[in-house]
C-alpha cells in the first residue's frame, strides 16, 4: 500500500511543524541529557534536566502571556474606538484581513513576542478566532461592568433607560446607572444593552430588574428613575415606573427626561400654529428637491459656491423626527444658504422644483425662517445645556428660566419689527416680491347654526381679521405679527410653564444650595434656610429629603422629583 507523503514532508509539512513544536524540543533536550548521563550520576542529571525544563516553561509562559496580552491590548484598543474587528475576507491570502487581524500583524513588526508568537502557535491555540475575540470582548465587558457595580454597592443611585432599534430591526433597551462618589464627582455609565422582544411596561421591567440583580446591584438603593414620556414607561400604574415602585423599598421616583419634555414643548408650537408647521414641511420638500440625486447636490453646490457661501454651513439635512431642537441647524442653513437654493430652482424646470420655487419665494417664509432660527437657537442651546452631564438641579431649572425669559422678552414689538425688518430686507436681496403674501386665504362661510352666535372658531377667523390696516405693507405686518410671531411666542411660553412647574424650579435651587456644601449644613445659616425650605416640601426632614437631595445628581429632571 502506497501512502501520500506530500503532507508530512516539506518546509510547511507535518513534520516540520513537529520539529519545531515545544514537545519535539522537549524530547529532544531529553535525549541529549541521556547521553550525557555516564558524565555524571543519575540525581545530577535529572536535577538538572528538570531545572532546566522548568525554565523553559517559564521563559514559555511569560512570552505567551506578553503575546496574549498585546492581543487583548488590540481588542481593548479596537472596541474602545468603537471600530469592527472582522473584515470581508480573513484569508492568507486576501489584501485586507480586517481591523484586527491587519492590526496584528503590525503589531507584531516591533512585537518580537507577538511575532514569535504568531511564527510558532500550535495549530489548534491562535487566540485570534471569532469565537476567542467574542469570548475576550465579553470578560472586558464583564471587568468593566463589574468595577462600576462594586464602585456603586452601598450608595444611592438612580437609574435611565430607553429604547432603540438596531439595522437588523431588533428592539434594543438600554439601561444607565448614575451615582455621586464620596469626592462629590457623578459618575453615568451605560451597564446593559438587552434586546427585548416586548416593550409592554411589565416584560421591561423584568428586564431592568434581572440586569440590577445579575449584577448585584441593591434595589433597595435606587432613588430615581428617568425615561420618556411613553405610557409603557412611565405610565402612572402599569408603566415601568409604576412597577419599579411597587418593588423597591425606597419607591424610586419617577423623572420625566426634561430634554423630552422640551421637545414636547416644540412639537405643540409647531401643531398649534399652522404657518409654523408649513415653514417646517418646506424644509423638508427643499432637502428632498436638492439632495434627490448626487447630480442636484453637485449642481446645488456649484451655485453655493459662485455666491461665495462655501465658508461655513451649506450642506443640506433632512429634519430628525424626534430630535426637535436640532432642527435650529437645519434653519441655520436655509437662512444662510436661501440664495443659493433659490438660484438652483431656477435652473429647473420639473414641477417640483418649480412649484417649491413658488412656495420659498414668499415673505411669509422668508420671515419664518428668520424668525425660528432665533427661537430655535434659545431651544437648542437649552437642550445642550439640560443634556451636558456636568448639569445638576440648579442648572437644570436656571437653564429652563433661562429660555423662558429670552422668549418672554423675545415677546416685543420692538423685536417683531427687527425681525420683520430683517425679512423685507432679505426679500428684497432675493428679489421675492413681499405684496404677494397679502393675497388672504379664502374664508370659510359660517354656517347657518353658528350665525348671529358669539361663539368664535378659530378655523373660521384669524386674529388678523380684526385689526384694520391703512395700506398692503401694513396689513402684511399686522398679519404678520398676529398670524405668525405672538401665536409661536404664547403657545412656546404657555407649553414651558404647563410642562416645566414653576414653583418646582425655585425649590430646585434650593436643593442645590444644600447639596453644594453638605457637611456644613449645620453651621451655614443660608443652608439652614434652604433646608427649612425643603422641609416644607418634602414633609420629612431625614428620609423624603436624603432621597430629593441624592436625585440631585440626576442629569434630566422634573418637577416630580421634588414633589
Amino acid at each position: 500500500m502506497t501512502r501520500d507523503w506530500k503532507k508530512a514532508t516539506g518546509t510547511n509539512g507535518k513534520l516540520a511543524k513537529h520539529e519545531s513544536s515545544a514537545s519535539h524540543r522537549a524530547a529532544a533536550d531529553d535525549y541529549t541529557a541521556r547521553k550525557q548521563a555516564s558524565k555524571s550520576s543519575v540525581a545530577v542529571h535529572l536535577s538538572q534536566a528538570y531545572a532546566e525544563r522548568l525554565q523553559r516553561e517559564k521563559e514559555q509562559k511569560e512570552e505567551n502571556r506578553t503575546a496574549l496580552m498585546s492581543i487583548i491590548d488590540i481588542i481593548r484598543f479596537l472596541v474602545r474606538q468603537n471600530i469592527s474587528l472582522r473584515g470581508h475576507d480573513e484569508s492568507a491570502s486576501s489584501l485586507n484581513r480586517g481591523n484586527f487581524l491587519e492590526l496584528v500583524h503590525f503589531t507584531a513588526k516591533y512585537n518580537t513576542s507577538l511575532q514569535k508568537w504568531i511564527d510558532s502557535h500550535p495549530g489548534n491555540v491562535s487566540w485570534m478566532s471569532h469565537d476567542i475575540q467574542n469570548e475576550l470582548i465579553h470578560l472586558l465587558s464583564t471587568e468593566v461592568i463589574t468595577r462600576i457595580a462594586n464602585e456603586c454597592k452601598g450608595r444611592f443611585f438612580s437609574i435611565m433607560c430607553d429604547e432603540v432599534s438596531d439595522r437588523s430591526n431588533n428592539e434594543l433597551l438600554s439601561l444607565v446607572v448614575r451615582y455621586t462618589l464620596d469626592s462629590g464627582k457623578v459618575n453615568e455609565a451605560l451597564i446593559a444593552l438587552v434586546k427585548v422582544d416586548s416593550t409592554a411596561g411589565a416584560d421591561l421591567c423584568d428586564v431592568i430588574v434581572r440586569c440590577l440583580n445579575g449584577l448585584q446591584f441593591d434595589l433597595n438603593m435606587l432613588i430615581a428613575q428617568c425615561y420618556d414620556g411613553a405610557s409603557n414607561m412611565s405610565g402612572r400604574y402599569s408603566g415601568v415606573q409604576a412597577r419599579l415602585k411597587s418593588l423597591c423599598l425606597r419607591e424610586p421616583l419617577f423623572v420625566h427626561c426634561w430634554t423630552h419634555v422640551l421637545n414636547l414643548v416644540i412639537q405643540d408650537v409647531v401643531k398649534s400654529v399652522p404657518l409654523c408647521s408649513r415653514t417646517f414641511e418646506l424644509l423638508q420638500k427643499i432637502y428632498v428637491v436638492v439632495e434627490g440625486s448626487p447630480k442636484r447636490h453637485s449642481e446645488y453646490m456649484t451655485c453655493v459656491v459662485d455666491l461665495h457661501l462655501d465658508d461655513g454651513l451649506q450642506a443640506l439635512q433632512s429634519l430628525s423626527a424626534t430630535r426637535w431642537a436640532a432642527r435650529s441647524v437645519n434653519l441655520r442653513i436655509v437662512q444662510r444658504c436661501l440664495a443659493a437654493i433659490i438660484k438652483y430652482l431656477e435652473a429647473q424646470s420639473d414641477a417640483d422644483s418649480r412649484g417649491l420655487l413658488a412656495s420659498i419665494s414668499d415673505f411669509r417664509f422668508v420671515f419664518g425662517v428668520e424668525f425660528l432660527v432665533e427661537l430655535f437657537v434659545l431651544v437648542n442651546s437649552t437642550s445642550l445645556a439640560l443634556q451636558s452631564q456636568d448639569t445638576d438641579l440648579h442648572l437644570a431649572g436656571s437653564s429652563v428660566g433661562n429660555l423662558t425669559a429670552s422668549i418672554a422678552a423675545l415677546r416685543s414689538d420692538a423685536s417683531f419689527k427687527r425681525l420683520f425688518a430683517t425679512a423685507k430686507l432679505r426679500c428684497e436681496e432675493l428679489n421675492i416680491d413681499m405684496m404677494k403674501a397679502t393675497d388672504k386665504p379664502r374664508k370659510r362661510k359660517v354656517p347657518t347654526a353658528l350665525r348671529g352666535s358669539c361663539m368664535l372658531s378659530s378655523f373660521l377667523t384669524l386674529s388678523s381679521d380684526a385689526v384694520p390696516s391703512n395700506s398692503a405693507e401694513e396689513e402684511l405686518e399686522n398679519r404678520t405679527k398676529l398670524d405668525f410671531f405672538l401665536p409661536v411666542i404664547d403657545a412656546a411660553s404657555s407649553s414651558i410653564d404647563r410642562r416645566f412647574n414653576a414653583e418646582c424650579l425655585s425649590v430646585l435651587k434650593h436643593i442645590s444650595s444644600l447639596m453644594a456644601t453638605w457637611p456644613e449644613v449645620k453651621t451655614s445659616t443660608m443652608l439652614l434656610d434652604n433646608f427649612a425650605v425643603l422641609q416644607s416640601w418634602t414633609g420629612s426632614m431625614c428620609c423624603s429629603l436624603q432621597k430629593a437631595t441624592c436625585c440631585s445628581t440626576m442629569r434630566h429632571t422634573d418637577p416630580l422629583i421634588v414633589r
